[in-house]
This record gives structure tokens, sequence and C-alpha cells, in this order.
């Protein structure tokens, strides 16, 4: 896989979690601490993930940090729907 298919994947990634788990653009962008518009940014492909928003994400969605980035993960991890309550954990 190139790196350019690579990061479409991630891209792709990204948004399906977030709409799986039903969180709105607006609250991923403010529990990561940027913008609306970085955050689209994000899941356009625009820009990439730092280390601490990896983390960050995976931490959120209770997903090993190599989810977002290995196939072979995403099709063996079976992902626990549920919702953090409060921005001490993660956005409402």
């Amino acid at each position: 896989m190139s790196k350019r298919q690579r990061e479409k994947q991630i891209v792709k990634v990204i948004k399906n979690l977030r709409e799986y788990f039903g969180y709105s653009e607006e609250s991923l962008a403010e529990f990561l601490g940027i913008s609306l518009a970085g955050y689209k940014a994000l899941e356009y492909g625009n820009k990439s993930l730092t280390a601490l928003q990896w983390v960050k994400l995976s931490n959120l969605y209770a997903v090993p940090e190599t989810y977002i980035y290995d196939e072979k993960m995403r099709e063996t991890y079976k992902l626990k729907k549920y919702k953090f309550c409060g921005y001490n954990n993660g956005p409402e």
C-alpha cells in the first residue's frame, strides 16, 4: 500500500469512528484542543494527526493505537460501543 493510500485509509477510519460513536466534528475538535477547521482538515486528509492526537483518539474509542492504521487489527478487533460522560474522559 502506498503512503497516499495509507493516509486515505487513516482518514476514513477517523471519520468512521467518530460517526460510529456518535460524536460531532465540533466535540472532537474541542476534545483534541484544536479548531473546527483544524479537525476538518484531519478528516479530509489535509493535515496529519500528531502523536498526541493519535493517542487521545485511541484512548477515547478504547482501541489499540494500531487500530487506526492497521487493517488486520480492524478486521479482528471488536469495537465496544459506548460514550464517555463529561470532558474528563471524552467529548459528550
